[in-house]
């Protein structure tokens, strides 16, 4: 295949991203025009009001933690992004007719997707020639879900992973183009920055093979996938707070 020339970037309006610095700087050195596409929900996730507590107290703790490890970038298209209205159904987000052709009709040849809520579904994951890939910041041999960084805090897993994935239909469960690992450090934002750094990283690599080749590396073989994590509830938090917030006074672990 002839070198790609278009990618699209994809985050929803407003959602907070990892930061993808040196994934756009190889993209820029391969002089790729990437065309920006935004979701806009027309509807929202169904949210319960008892977990209203948990999502106080975990925004509470990720903003003082943000003070120590740094906070997550939200997304900012450019004024020409292309607007693609979807909806949420369940945790699923279904893209109108309209949106699916404006990619499309947009020539790209892959999407890369920043961030955003939903799982997405087939017609919008081949709207492109090549797909749709994404970072999962978390194992998902054993970790599927989020937050990034957390849960292998509170299940004493010795290391914490991310995955480069071509995504599918299945929740973390895409086909794995790379992936990488290191010590899970003591708070969940210390993880998560690292996750963004290493990850952005990998990432880079990996889309410049892309658009040198054309294709898609091969695929990991597939392997079992380990259970899905949600947001943690209330005690969850406490846990942690126990676990990593008590133990000690906080400090900023040299790297």
């Amino acid at each position: 295949m002839k070198p790609m020339r278009k990618i699209g970037i994809l985050a929803e309006k407003g959602s907070r991203i990892f930061d993808w610095q040196l994934t756009r700087k190889a993209l820029s050195q391969a002089e790729v025009e990437l065309v920006f596409f935004v979701e806009i929900p027309t509807n929202r996730p169904r949210r319960y009001l008892h977990k209203l507590p948990a999502r106080v107290l975990w925004q509470v703790i990720c903003t003082v933690e943000g003070l120590w490890f740094g906070k997550m970038a939200n997304f900012h298209p450019p004024l020409d992004a292309t607007k693609l209205n979807c909806e949420f159904q369940g945790f699923r987000k279904t893209f109108s007719n309209e949106a699916l052709e404006a990619i499309r009709c947009s020539g790209v040849d892959l999407i890369l997707r920043l961030g955003g809520r939903g799982i997405y579904s087939d017609p919008v994951l081949e709207a492109a020639p090549l797909g749709m890939i994404s970072i999962h910041h978390g194992d998902n041999r054993t970790f599927r879900g989020g937050p990034p960084g957390f849960w292998e805090i509170l299940n004493d897993a010795p290391r914490v992973g991310f995955i480069v994935q071509q995504l599918t239909p299945k929740l973390d469960g895409g086909h794995v183009l790379a992936r990488g690992n290191f010590k899970t450090r003591r708070f969940a934002t210390e993880n998560r920055s690292r996750l963004f750094a290493e990850a952005d990283r990998e990432l880079a690599q990996v889309v410049g093979r892309i658009v040198k080749t054309g294709r898609l590396p091969d695929p990991e073989p597939s392997e079992q996938l380990g259970p899905i994590y949600r947001m943690p509830g209330i005690w969850d938090l406490v846990r942690y707070l126990k676990t990593s917030w008590l133990r000690r006074r906080p400090e900023i672990a040299a790297e």
